[in-house]
Order: structure tokens, then C-alpha cells, then sequence
């Protein structure tokens, strides 16, 4: 089948492995409209630990997820679908489906890396168009520190040290036009490596940027707000790298995450006066990042069965 011929060809809902967390909100019009699309394979619940079983077992095509505005459960069910803490596939399409929140509340949602955020009230056919278009129409990706999802330049948001925007697989689309399950997961599996080159890439360069921003401030003694918050943000870069490092065996990256905590730590506990075995340590700590990141193999574990 040709690309044109591909990207134009019915999409059949039937196909499609389906996810619906029921974390909040009401429920019986969803599944109506789910069912008008033609979706059969659904499976369904209010539990967060076993919606996290189910993605992890079922691999879906796409994921649902009603949620109470300001719902950290959901947010975090969202994000770690696309950071691989949940589940192995960080493709799906995410839809979340809340009642009408604040802009900080639907900012919040959003920046999960959701596909499309449904805030209530809709009809039917609005809810069948927003799924449909995104079965043709997925936006490219983005990899920040902090964020994976479609890319959002053409709003209010910036994903700082986001690189190049990509395609990745659209599985809605590619389940429902007829390919193959085998295909779709090697499909996935090669994104998936794409993804984690380009995240690392990114965190990588993150490190080095904040660890540069931080040192002059350090050693003159300039603690306040702003140090401890790129201190904070350096926590959180290493410690998404040290998770997904640990899910790729790497233990070369593991052990700089380590080194960098401990160093890190110190610094928050003790800043002044400034310790000069640590100022020494930051650029070192930069260059062992790099040095990890470029000997890392090829081949990115992924289990599509």
C-alpha cells in the first residue's frame, strides 16, 4: 500500500486496543461516543494500579483518561505513559477528558505530552472529529527535559532544549488502516530507540547548560531563588535520566546520576562557602555525561509480544 494511498485509507475503529481510566468525571456519554466510532477492544477502570497493569500487558492504540481538573494521578498515569515509566510505548494517543478547569489546570494537563485535551461539555460529533483527526493528523513530537508530546511552538508554551521536532508512529492510525501488529511494534520499537537518543541528547545538554549557569553564582556566593531552582531542576533532569537509564542497563549513566546527586546534594545542604573540589567536579561531571551518552550501543531493549 502506498503512503498516499495510506494516510488517505478508512481508519476502522475495531482494530484499535483501547484504554479508558475512569479517574474522574462521568463516564456514560464517552463510552457511547467510543462505541458510535466503532471501538470494541476497550477495557476499562477507576483503578489507577491496574489501568497501569493493563497499558503495561495490552501495549494500546490509544489511551483515554477521564480526570478531575488539578487530578495529579492522572497527570502522572499521562506522563509516564511517554516517558516509558509506564508501560514500554510512549506512542499512544492520549486523550484526557475533564470538566472546564482554570488555564493553570488545563496547562498542567497538557503539558503530560497529551495528544488532545476534551473539557467538557461536548457533544458527540465533536468527540468523534477530535479522534478521528487525530488518527490522520498527529502533530510532530518534541523531547524536553521535561516533556515529550506533540509539539506546542505555535502556542503559549516552550519546551527549552526541545531540538528538532519529529514524527513518530501514529498507532490509531496504523492499527486501523490494516497493519499489521508485528509491524506496528517494530514500527515502535525503532521510534522508541529514535526517542531515547534524542531525550538523553537533550537532558545531556540541559546538564550542561544549568551546571554553567550555576557555577558562577556558586563560587560568588550568590545564593538565592533562582540558584535553588535550577539546583531543583538539575535534580529532576538527573533523576529522569537515572530511571531511564536503569530501564536501558546502562550502568555508565547510572553511576554519573549518582555522582551528580551526591554533588548536587551537597550544594543544596552546604552552598556557602563554596567548596572548590565541587566547582572542580561540575565540568567534569558534564563531560562524563557526554562521554556516557556517546558510548552508548545502538540498540534499545523493546519487547513488542
Amino acid at each position: 500500500m502506498s503512503s498516499a494511498t495510506a494516510t488517505n485509507a478508512k481508519i476502522d475503529f475495531s482494530k484499535l486496543s483501547v484504554v479508558f481510566s475512569q479517574l474522574g468525571g462521568e463516564y456514560a456519554d464517552v463510552e457511547r461516543h467510543l462505541g458510535i466510532l466503532g471501538i470494541r477492544t476497550l477495557r476499562a477502570s477507576a483503578d489507577y494500579d491496574k489501568v497501569c497493569r493493563t497499558i503495561e500487558r495490552d501495549k494500546p492504540d490509544l489511551v483515554l483518561c477521564g480526570m478531575r481538573p488539578g487530578q495529579a494521578e492522572a497527570h502522572t498515569l499521562m506522563h509516564g505513559i511517554r516517558h516509558q515509566d509506564i508501560g514500554s510505548n510512549p506512542f499512544p494517543v492520549l486523550i484526557s477528558i475533564a470538566d472546564p478547569m482554570s488555564p493553570g489546570d488545563s496547562a498542567t494537563a497538557i503539558n503530560t505530552g497529551l495528544d488532545s485535551l476534551l473539557v467538557a461539555p461536548f457533544d458527540r460529533d465533536s468527540f468523534v472529529r477530535r479522534v478521528t483527526d487525530l488518527a490522520y493528523n498527529r502533530k510532530k513530537f518534541v523531547a524536553a527535559p521535561g516533556y515529550i508530546g506533540p509539539t506546542r511552538r505555535v502556542s503559549t508554551r516552550t519546551e527549552v532544549g526541545a531540538g528538532e521536532e519529529f514524527e513518530v508512529p501514529n498507532p490509531v492510525h496504523a492499527a486501523g488502516t490494516g497493519m499489521s501488529r508485528e509491524d506496528l511494534w517494530r514500527q515502535i520499537s525503532e521510534a522508541s530507540q529514535g526517542l531515547t537518543t534524542r531525550k538523553l541528547s537533550n537532558d545531556v545538554a540541559a546538564i550542561r547548560r544549568l551546571f554553567y549557569e550555576l557555577a558562577p553564582d556558586y563560587e560568588a556566593g550568590n545564593i538565592n531563588d533562582h540558584f535553588h531552582r535550577r539546583i531543583a531542576d538539575l535534580h529532576n533532569i538527573v533523576a529522569m535520566i537515572q530511571r531511564r537509564g536503569m530501564k536501558l542497563g546502562n550502568r555508565d549513566l547510572v553511576s554519573m546520576c549518582e555522582l551528580a546527586n551526591n554533588v548536587l546534594g551537597e550544594i543544596k545542604e552546604r552552598p556557602i562557602p563554596p567548596n572548590l573540589k565541587h566547582l572542580r567536579a561540575l565540568p567534569k561531571l558534564v563531560g562524563g555525561f557526554q562521554m556516557a551518552l556517546a558510548a552508548m550501543p545502538e540498540r534499545r531493549p523493546f519487547k513488542a509480544g
